[in-house]
């Protein structure tokens, strides 16, 4: 019997590599949840037969119709990126008092909690997979308060869990690691330097002491495949950028980028370690490098 996966998001860069990875599988229809229907994204995964739907996470009544008969949904959400430009149409939604960063929190909180109440409304469903990140501001003991980026994601969890304790029970959560694109978002982001030598240095604030757990955006699908297909138990893996950046890194150093703290944590390598990765190398060798001048 064929099973549907339905993909928020799915021309993002998870929600693609899902998709990618899905479409391999045998018995797995898969149908994705898009804003646009005719943007090249979307057309190239219609084309490699990726049923899309329109879906708004904005707009949760077409989020509802659109999750409708799934066995998985995989959500996630993105933040604003009127962290990084200033031109960014969200920034309607700012209100007086209020600084851009804890609007972006605002907005994809809300996006979350939509998606969450759409999921919730599916019959039959056997698994909803979340992406997120781990409570800054929780398990840092409030020394953090300001990672914005990771706890709108985090609070989602916490919102299905009380009020909806039957989605919950039935709720796997994805921590994906520090995309190794991030420099793509600029020097707020991942700082860089070019050499002498004409080569670029990619830096991560940090002793250098704590590992950070970088990972290739392309490989959501194959742990989203481990989670959904595979025996587990749980998986990990000028606006105020800047200060957003600054929180994020200092909060990784001091309490690990996951949240070591946190014991419901089980690292992907335990659940599988064949789960297919992109080592750093391999990215490296295959990134076009030439908006740095390389």
């Amino acid at each position: 019997m064929t099973k549907t996966i339905v993909i928020i998001a799915v021309t993002g860069n998870q929600g693609s590599s899902v998709a990618e990875v899905f479409l391999q599988i045998p018995g797995w229809h898969v149908k994705g949840v898009t804003r646009n229907l005719t943007s090249l994204a979307a057309l190239a995964l219609a084309a490699k037969g990726v049923e899309l739907v329109v879906g708004d996470t904005n707009h949760v009544e077409t989020i509802k119709a659109a999750v409708q008969g799934a066995s998985i949904v995989f959500g996630n959400t993105a933040f604003s990126d009127a962290l990084a430009n200033p031109a960014s149409p969200d920034l309607v939604h700012l209100k007086e008092g209020q600084s851009v960063r804890e609007m972006c929190y605002d907005l994809e909180f809300q996006q979350g909690k939509n998606i969450a109440d759409a999921v919730a409304t599916v019959r039959d469903l056997e698994m909803f997979i979340w992406s997120s990140l781990s409570d800054a501001k929780k398990w840092s003991g409030g020394k953090y308060p300001g990672v914005y980026h990771f706890d709108c994601k985090a609070h989602v969890i916490d919102y299905i869990e009380e009020k909806y304790p039957e989605l919950a029970a039935r709720m796997n959560v994805l921590m994906m690691g520090l995309f190794v694109t991030n420099w793509k978002w600029g020097e707020a982001s991942v700082p860089w330097k070019k050499l002498p030598d004409g080569t670029m240095r990619l830096r991560v604030p940090g002793s250098g002491d704590v590992p950070i757990p970088f990972v290739v955006p392309k490989d959501a699908g194959n742990f989203v495949k481990a989670l959904a297909v595979e025996e587990h138990a749980a998986l990990t893996p000028g606006s105020g950028q800047g200060m957003e950046m600054a929180e994020m890194y200092g909060y990784a150093q001091d309490f690990g980028y996951e949240a070591e703290a946190d014991p419901s944590i089980t690292y992907s390598s335990d659940v599988n370690p064949k789960i297919p990765r992109t080592s750093i190398e391999e990215y490296i060798r295959g990134e076009d490098w030439s908006s740095l001048g390389l």
